[in-house]
Parts: C-alpha cells; structure tokens; sequence
C-alpha cells in the first residue's frame, strides 16, 4: 500500500525514475520526457520536500488531520520520517515556531543541539541508547561525584555521548565543579515553550 510507504522513499523512488528514463515501467511501455520537462519536474520536487517548507505544513495541520496530539515521536511515526529529515533542517522546537504552534525563542545552543541530535538518531546500540534515557533526565542534577560514581563502561558511554554532542573529548577542568553538562542543561524543549493557539 503506497501509504505505508516512507515519503522520503516515495520522493527517492519518483526522483531515480525521472533520472533514468523510467527503467521500471512495465513491459511495452515507455515513458520519454524531454530534458526540460524532467528537470522541471525534479525542481518541483526539490522545492516540495527538500526544505523543511513541507516538514511545518504537515506539523501545522496535524493534529487537525490526525485527531493526534502533535508530539515529535507520534509526527514521525505517522508520516514515517527519519528522524534525521528533521534534524537536518532544524531542531522540532523551531519547525513548531514556524508553524506558529510555539512562541519565538532564541537559544543560543541550538545549532550545537540540532547537529548532536542529527549524530545521535544514527545511534543503534541498545544499551547505549538505554545509557542516554537513563543518564538524560538526571543531566541537570550531575556533578563530579555522579560522574565519579559511574562504572567503566558507563564512564566510557558518556564520553561517546560528549563526543556526539560537543565534538571533542571530555576536558579534565570541565569535569571538575560542576561537570561537563553545564552548557547541556540549556538545550530547548518543547515543553519550554508556550503554544501560540
């Protein structure tokens, strides 16, 4: 069924087709489009879905299409998007805005929080990702003595996840006071924010 179908799947398969020629069309059957025409065609949809333009159509109407309250996990999983659509553009706080679903806001981490987030949707270790739900909620209230506290391997998990965020290795100063996460506290939520409607 086409509609359980990714759309970036969907954009990919119509995109390779005007490319080649339709190489997939049935026996007996050619389809020839001039040169203008495919790259017409191949503009329009560039301009349709290679921005995030199509990404705050969709967030604006979907609860009214859905009937569902509009979270990032219930809009990728409706639509099918990898995550890393949405962090290529922007973080989903500031598609929102656009929407006019979130009030404005300046976050001065935001670009540093939209690359770690791009990074972090290729994570597939489980008890990585296990580490990372644990480890998050409680990055407020980290200190040396937490960080002390954890095993080898865990101290070695958020090494991995500071590299994913900040790019670099954990300093020994940073770790000293009040801990690496002191810029990680300030990345913006969507509960931050008020709705505009």
């Amino acid at each position: 069924m086409l509609q359980d179908v990714p759309y970036e799947q969907i954009i990919s398969t119509i995109t390779q087709e005007i490319r080649h020629g339709f190489p997939d069309a049935p026996k007996g059957c050619y389809i020839q489009l001039e040169k203008m025409a495919s790259r017409y065609i191949l503009e329009n949809i560039r301009a349709s879905y290679g921005d995030s333009g199509w990404l705050v159509k969709r967030i604006a109407s979907f609860e009214e299409d859905t009937g569902i309250p509009l979270t990032l996990a219930g809009f990728l999983q409706h639509y099918r998007i990898d995550p890393r659509s949405i962090y290529k553009c922007a973080t989903f706080s500031r598609l929102l805005v656009r929407a006019d679903i979130f009030v404005d806001f300046d976050e001065p981490m935001e670009d540093v929080f939209k690359k770690a987030m791009a990074r972090l949707c290729c994570a597939d270790s489980r008890r990585f990702i296990a580490f990372l739900l644990d480890l998050l909620p409680r990055v407020g209230g980290l200190d040396a003595a937490d960080i002390a506290a954890l095993s080898g391997i865990e101290r070695r998990m958020l090494q991995m996840f500071y590299v994913t965020v900040w790019g670099k290795a954990i300093d020994e100063n940073e770790t000293k006071g009040q801990g690496p996460f002191v810029s990680s506290r300030r990345f913006p939520t969507c509960t931050r924010f008020p709705k505009t409607r």
